[in-house]
């Protein structure tokens, strides 16, 4: 019920520098329905979103060319479907693209692997960027890597729960989780795997799950050292920012810090690793998804089994010498990358490093120290300006 016309400009504004901090090559837009959709059945709501997915044609605002949806707040792969299904029986019944018209999809119609997952995966790849970079973990006098290291999450939806399971996959311990019905804590970690399981079986509440116990109230505050909002926006304010205890914090939903809370954070030395960078895992696998579609093949299908017979015959070449050679774990994980999950991973890696990398040089070069919301934005919009500036002004 949040929804309104100044939050979807805002968001708009903000998806645009997002896919510029992570090179994709989307513009910026968002829309959404101002309901509860609690308080509608499944039919309703289906009824609801292919009539709205009617009135975006209509008005020819969606298009596999034209702007392209992806799941958001309180949609999933099924909302996807229905606006899919809309689109190829209406007026993209003869679009050899229609599946492209949105992502998020499911794999059966056109879909990828690993998008549910991708905003989680992406944040904790943005992560890495800077936890296990020794400069910027000396500003916090922390260790690289995640061991030991205690997280509190805020909001255990699609992104919260995924970003999860990879920090403790990875070494940290997940001491807190925060919904907005109840909250859980456990001093000896929470596992986000099992907890994802009750979650969905508990008509997706973390209420009454017994491996933590139940608090009411926020636990923003609560002493940890990563903190994760993972949910909507405006969750860190002028009210609470000072309460913080965490001396970083992964900005897993979209604009989760007000500016104040965010001036506040920074003078208490917190490093705030931004929505605009921290959350692109998302929109990095939908333009994957996207290329799949207009290219009418899935990743791998091509070229994978002939790479894997050439790393094969690099190793029978190899051990045909004297000193027989023997692969590590990662060549072999390498070699033994052939699912389109793997794939996609793969290229989300390599998209989230590089945009890391040019934010740490922008804060750099900009003596930004510990504000890497400014140095993601110099970053982003400077793109946007050399484009807009090499493609000059239009003639009408």
């Amino acid at each position: 019920m949040d929804v309104d016309a100044d939050e979807i400009r805002a968001l708009a504004y903000l998806m645009a520098f997002k896919t510029a901090c992570v090179n994709v090559p989307f513009g910026g837009s968002k829309g959404g329905i101002r309901i509860d959709p609690k308080k509608y059945t499944a039919q309703e709501l289906q009824t609801i979103t292919r009539r709205y997915t009617m009135e975006l044609l209509r008005r020819n605002m969606i298009g596999p060319g034209i702007d392209v949806p992806a799941p958001d707040v309180n949609t999933s792969q099924r909302e996807m479907s229905w606006l899919v299904d809309q689109y190829i029986k209406t007026f993209g019944y003869n679009d050899v693209d229609a599946l492209a018209i949105t992502t998020g999809k499911p794999v059966e119609i056109g879909g990828i692997n690993g998008r549910t997952a991708a905003t989680g995966r992406g944040l904790f790849k943005a992560a890495e960027c800077f936890i296990m970079d020794k400069d910027w973990m000396d500003l916090l006098g922390w260790k690289t890597g995640w061991k030991d290291k205690t997280v509190i999450v805020q909001g255990f939806g699609n992104v919260g729960s995924h970003a999860s399971v990879f920090v403790v996959e990875a070494g940290a311990k997940l001491i807190g989780v925060q919904e907005f019905d109840v909250s859980l804590v456990n001093e000896n970690g929470i596992d986000p795997k099992d907890l994802m399981e009750y979650y969905a079986k508990n008509n997706k509440s973390i209420k009454g799950y017994t491996k933590a116990t139940e608090k009411e109230g926020s636990l923003l505050g609560e002493k940890c050292d990563i903190l994760m909002p993972c949910s909507t926006q405006k969750v860190l304010t002028v009210e609470n920012a000072n309460s913080v205890q965490a001396k970083m914090i992964l900005e897993g939903a979209n604009g989760p810090s007000t500016p104040a809370a965010d001036e506040i954070l920074r003078k208490k030395n917190v490093l705030i690793i931004p929505d605009l960078f921290c959350n692109a895992g998302g929109v990095t696998v939908s333009y994957f998804e996207y290329l799949k579609n207009i290219n009418h093949v899935s990743y791998g299908k091509m070229n994978v089994k002939r790479e894997k017979a050439i790393i094969n015959e690099i190793f029978n070449s190899m051990n045909e010498c004297e000193d027989k050679f023997k692969p590590n774990k990662k060549l072999k994980l390498i070699r033994d990358c052939t699912k389109e999950a793997d794939i996609v991973d793969a290229g989300l890696q390599t998209v989230m490093e590089t945009a890391g990398a040019g934010i740490k040089i922008v804060a750099n070069e900009f003596g930004l120290c510990n504000d890497l919301r400014t140095a993601a934005f110099i970053y982003s919009i400077s793109k946007i300006f050399r484009a807009l500036e090499m493609e000059g002004i239009s003639q009408q």
